[in-house]
């Protein structure tokens, strides 16, 4: 089979999430993913005028193709195959983990991370983070995901190439703040539950609505519940004010450090 037509393939493949035609591409060729970038995949995309992929592709690998339509048993086969696939970039410079978390493919987005944790530090052109991309896609659910596999405050904190945090990004989009989880967790709930508390402090200090800080998640726990069952704020302060309604000025005031 000639080079270009087993590529052709392989995206299709990828594209449609056929298991079938992948597994007979691998036996044909077991190294046919560690010959192909995805320049040379778009290629053969651009000479085939029938092929609605080329639309799609912009010289994306078939892991980015499969990740970005939420394949995971596609996804699952190229990376054992190849699990460096993990690094190929597009002409912007995304990797399959940046397509996927933009997309909001979290299923997909955990095998990647599982395969390659490095390829999530990975930056764009433009010097965004894959966090960077949760927040600009509105794509909070994949953000937490990522916050829990990485738990690297520098991470968390760094900038893109316009000098902004995600917490930047949140706060100018305002998609993100509000926005809960599947489990009805507030911007707020996640900065608690996973110790980010700078955080938390900056977007007390902008969100100007009490009714969002006393916020309940899906288990009936507003911040200050869910701060004083894991100990991030003083013991003590305030038991009497557990059940009762909580201000911005005061909440500021109270939140510590967790000892560590």
């Amino acid at each position: 089979m000639e080079r270009l037509e087993m590529e052709k393939r392989l995206l299709d493949a990828a594209l449609e999430g056929d298991e079938k035609t992948l597994y007979e591409l691998l036996k044909e060729d077991k190294l046919v993913l560690h010959r192909v970038s995805p320049s040379s995949q778009f290629q053969s995309y651009t000479n085939s005028d029938n092929s609605r992929a080329s639309k799609i592709c912009q010289k994306w690998s078939s892991l980015h193709l499969a990740s970005v339509r939420g394949h995971p048993r596609i996804v699952e086969a190229l990376v054992n195959a190849n699990p460096d696939m993990c690094f190929d970039c597009d002409q912007d410079g995304r990797n399959p983990l940046h397509v996927a978390a933009m997309k909001g493919k979290v299923g997909v987005l955990e095998l990647l991370v599982h395969a390659r944790p490095f390829a999530a530090r990975e930056k764009t052109k433009r010097g965004e983070t894959i966090l960077h991309l949760c927040v600009k896609y509105h794509q909070f659910e994949a953000l937490k995901k990522v916050v829990e596999a990485v738990d690297d405050d520098e991470f968390l904190n760094q900038k893109d190439g316009e000098g902004l945090t995600i917490l930047h990004l949140a706060v100018i989009g305002k998609q993100i703040v509000r926005k809960p989880t599947k489990h009805r967790e507030t911007i707020l709930h996640v900065c608690v539950k996973y110790n980010q508390l700078d955080a938390l402090k900056k977007l007390v200090e902008i969100v100007d609505d009490d009714e969002f800080l006393n916020r309940k998640d899906g288990d009936g726990l507003s911040i200050l519940h869910v701060a004083f069952i894991s100990k991030q704020i003083q013991e003590g302060i305030g038991e009497k004010k557990q059940n009762e309604g909580i201000s911005r000025t005061r909440l500021s005031c109270r939140l510590v450090q967790r000892e560590k």
